[in-house]
């Protein structure tokens, strides 16, 4: 704040005083500016975070109508090398891995190709993590095992409709928030039956147990 006081007291002295005073009272004017743009950029930054994790709780909400009608949800999946995957759904279609992803500027075809390339990658990841290292375990198959993104924010929508032919990237399927569950009931193929959705839900917890003490036990050798 007192950085900020300076260069107000700037503005004041460039309108006010002429010569050397006015030169530093401009200085001072510049550094406000700069000052005042780095401070609407860190909260602009800081509400991205937050709705960037509302739009997961959104993803939840509309995943709690899977759980209704007996799928199992798991949010902030932690696999080996700390990576975290926002959704992990294990119904009779098998299971999905989910990455949210939101925009608070709305839709623009360039928006929509970054993050959806963006989350896609990392769906993918997390389906190749669970693929290797879980599925084998047990006795899933990796070709049961799904990634998907989910996009929330005004537009969202009307721009995956307007680029159909284009917006998957790898072959990832791309849906809207709101139409989240939807999707799924509807590639929904009845390969797991309740009891093995349940025991798949059961190791999920094991396996999430293990990965977060191994990871506990790396960070306290590294300190």
């Amino acid at each position: 704040m007192a950085l900020l006081a300076f260069g107000l007291a700037g503005t004041q002295a460039a309108f006010a005083r002429p010569g050397a005073r006015a030169l530093v009272g401009a200085i001072g004017v510049a550094f406000a500016i700069l000052l005042l743009g780095g401070f609407v950029a860190w909260r602009a930054g800081t509400l991205d975070m937050r709705v960037g994790g509302a739009a997961e709780e959104w993803t939840d909400g509309e995943l709690g109508r899977l759980r209704r009608r007996g799928y199992e949800v798991v949010n902030d999946f932690v696999v080996p090398h700390n990576y975290q995957i926002d959704h992990v759904v294990i119904g009779p279609g098998g299971v999905f891995v989910i990455e949210t992803k939101w925009s608070g500027s709305g839709w623009s075809d360039h928006i929509l190709r970054e993050r959806v390339a963006r989350g896609s990658k990392q769906a993918l990841a997390g389906s190749r993590c669970l693929g290797l290292g879980f599925a084998p375990h047990v006795g899933i198959a990796r070709e049961q095992i799904h990634a998907l993104v989910v996009l929330w924010g005004h537009g969202a929508r009307e721009a995956v409709q307007r680029n159909s032919e284009t917006v998957a990237f790898q072959s990832v399927p791309v849906v809207t928030g709101p139409h989240l569950a939807e999707w799924i009931l509807s590639h929904d193929q009845s390969q797991l039956g309740p009891d093995e959705i349940g025991a798949l839900a059961r190791s999920f917890e094991e396996y999430q147990v293990e990965v977060r003490d191994h990871l506990r036990r790396i960070e306290r050798r590294r300190q």
